[in-house]
């Protein structure tokens, strides 16, 4: 992501983590592990684990060695509670995205 790396525009990682969150909600998994992996380390964003959990789950669908790392890493400093969070937001997430109809541009 350009603003993540300072590709063309001014490095902004505030602006990166927004951008990626927007991607993730799109199903951009290379967004969701990128996201991830700031979620855990609190790179330019509130640490939060449920979250990068959550993140690394939805791309570990999609078989991302990345991703099955994320959640390894992560769920070494989660609690059990924070891990069964994590899970429940993915799951919530693919229903939400199962049940979304689908668009067509046009």
């Amino acid at each position: 992501m350009a603003y993540d790396n300072g590709r063309g525009v001014p490095e902004d990682p505030a602006e990166a983590a927004d951008w990626y969150g927007k991607s993730a909600e799109q199903v951009t998994v290379d967004a969701q592990i990128n996201l991830s992996g700031m979620y855990i380390t609190g790179r330019d964003i509130p640490k939060d684990y449920v979250q990068a959990y959550k993140l690394a789950d939805i791309a570990a669908a999609a078989s991302d060695a990345t991703a099955v790392s994320n959640i390894a890493l992560v769920a070494k400093i989660m609690s059990p509670a924070q891990i069964a969070e994590g899970r429940r937001q993915a799951a919530a997430w693919r229903a939400q995205k199962q049940r979304a109809p689908a668009t067509s541009a046009g």
